[in-house]
């Protein structure tokens, strides 16, 4: 790994506080997520999503192919 890509882990919180995590990686110059392992969950109700990098949580966002995304946000498609 490139010495700007970190492993992280991808947490989405649904139906009341169900918080699914799976492993990620983030670039940290451009703040992109990827390789964002998926997992069958039978949820329905989505409710935030973030990631954890040393222990501290950080909103990420979905962007579409627009590609607008906050100067401090981090971000998947």
């Amino acid at each position: 790994m490139g010495e700007n890509i970190i492993n992280a882990t991808f947490v989405s919180v649904w139906d009341g506080g169900i918080a699914i995590e799976t492993e990620c990686k983030i670039n940290t110059n451009t703040r992109e997520v990827f390789d964002i392992i998926s997992v069958e969950a039978d949820v329905d109700v989505f409710e935030r999503q973030y990631v954890v990098i040393d222990g501290q949580e950080y909103d990420v966002v979905c962007v579409d192919e627009s590609g607008k995304v906050g100067e401090r946000e981090y971000w998947f498609r």
